[in-house]
This record gives C-alpha cells, sequence and structure tokens, in this order.
C-alpha cells in the first residue's frame, strides 16, 4: 500500500472571549462575595453585643459569635440551639422573669416560626455555674429568594449592668419611703405629745388661775372678817375718852393674854 501524501488541512476557530469575560466576571463576583462574607464574619466576631444565626428554618443548629459565646457560657462553634437533640447537655437555662422558658418559646424559633421580627424581648441567661446574665434580645427571619424561610438571626444585648442599677435605684426608692414612713411616724408622735403636752399645761394654767382666785376670794373674806370683828371695838375705842383710856388699854391685854 503506497504512503499517505497529505494534501491540505481544515481548522475550526471559535471565539470564546464572552465565555472568557463571563468566566472573569464570575471570578470577580466570587472574590466579591467571599471578602464581604469574610468582613461580615469579623463584624459579628468583633461585635460588642451578642449575635446568633440559627441554619435552618427549624433552629436545631445554631452558631454564635464570641460575645455571645461568653454570655452563655459555652465553647466557641458548640451548636447552642436548645431545640437540637442535645440540648440538655449545654450549660445554660433560658429564663422569663424567672422561670423557665420552652424552646418553641424562644425569640429565634418564634422568628422562625412565625415569619415575624421579635423585637425588645427581655429574657434571663442562668449559666451552670450560678450566674445570671439579663439580655434584652431581638430577632429577625432569613428567607430565600422566594420567601422561604430558611433561618434567622438573633441580637443578644447584654443588659445585666443596667438591671442591676434598676434593682439598686429601686431599692434606694423603697429605703427612702421607708425612712420617710418612719419619719412621719415619728412626727407624728411627737406632735401627739406635745399636743398632750399643751393641754396638761393649759389645764394647770387653770388649776393655778382657779386656785389664785379662790385665794383671792378667801383673802377678800378674812379681811371682811376682821373688819366686822374690829368695828365694836373701833366704835368703843373711839367712845372712850382720854382718862378712861389706860384703863381700856389695860384691860384689852389682859384679854387678850388671857
Amino acid at each position: 500500500m503506497p504512503p499517505a501524501t497529505l494534501r491540505g488541512w481544515v481548522s475550526a476557530i471559535s471565539d470564546i472571549t464572552d465565555r472568557k469575560q463571563t468566566e472573569e466576571m464570575l471570578r470577580q463576583r466570587t472574590r466579591a462575595l467571599e471578602i464581604v462574607n469574610q468582613e461580615f464574619r469579623k463584624l459579628i466576631d468583633t461585635a460588642p453585643i451578642g449575635i446568633a444565626v440559627a441554619t435552618d428554618a427549624e433552629c436545631e443548629h445554631i452558631w454564635c459569635n464570641p460575645e455571645f459565646t461568653r454570655m452563655l457560657g459555652t465553647n466557641i462553634e458548640e451548636n447552642v440551639s436548645k431545640s437540637s437533640s442535645a440540648s440538655d447537655k449545654l450549660p445554660f437555662r433560658m429564663l422569663r422573669n424567672g422561670q423557665q422558658v420552652a424552646a418553641n418559646d424562644l425569640p429565634m424559633q418564634r422568628a422562625c416560626r412565625e415569619g415575624i421580627d421579635i423585637l425588645d424581648e427581655e429574657l434571663e441567661i442562668l449559666r451552670s455555674d450560678g450566674t445570671i446574665i439579663h439580655e434584652l434580645c431581638r430577632a429577625t427571619p432569613l428567607r430565600e429568594e422566594e420567601g422561604k424561610v430558611r433561618g434567622c438571626i438573633g441580637i443578644f444585648l447584654n443588659i445585666t449592668d443596667r438591671k442591676e442599677a434598676e434593682e439598686a435605684l429601686q431599692q434606694a426608692k423603697d429605703e427612702l419611703a421607708r425612712a420617710n414612713e418612719e419619719l412621719e411616724k415619728r412626727v407624728q408622735h411627737r406632735t401627739a405629745e406635745l399636743q398632750l403636752a399643751n393641754a396638761a399645761l393649759s389645764k394647770e394654767r387653770d388649776e393655778e388661775k382657779r386656785l389664785e382666785q379662790q385665794l383671792r376670794q378667801a383673802q377678800r373674806w378674812k379681811a371682811s372678817e376682821y373688819w366686822q370683828a374690829a368695828s365694836p371695838m373701833i366704835s368703843t375705842i373711839f367712845s372712850i375718852s382720854s382718862k378712861d383710856m389706860p384703863r381700856f388699854c389695860a384691860t384689852t391685854v389682859q384679854a387678850m393674854q388671857s
């Protein structure tokens, strides 16, 4: 068989400029998204408030930032969901006004289940070491493009210092109220004592006036008796002559001595 002889060739050229441009655009968008995700995670990790994210609509998987980890007393990257199968192993309980709250009634679970924002709900975290953390909670659902809830994000503000200050202020108000009440009682008691003292003093003055009037009356009566007793003697004196006066005086003295 004679050797093949090359007589020519056929080439095909495809313009892939659009594909390359699309790939480059995708790479740029992916990179931009990665940067945004990094910045978002950095923001969450350094935020001075507690942040938690549920990655499913049932809130069975929830991760949280370092601040919320400190509030809960858990480990970083630990699933902190009270709706998970291992919730009984978590080192904290959620309370509302001192009463334990069921998992399905917590703000994030309600936000996912009802598809609404939960705003400014106060709860207490009771840690296994006995520490109580007061928190102000907000939760908002996260949705797919078609609107279906796919999880939620929760914000938790530590208001323990504020609550302690409010309790201290209320205690001070209560103590002030008790002090004012005690002072009012003392004032009333002292006023009653002064009124009794004034009444006794007034009664004593009235008694003094009455005794003084009786004394004056007695003095007037005594003076009248003296004048009545002395009148005959005085009349006798004026009727005695001067030559009989010595004998009258001697007789009078003898009568007084006897």
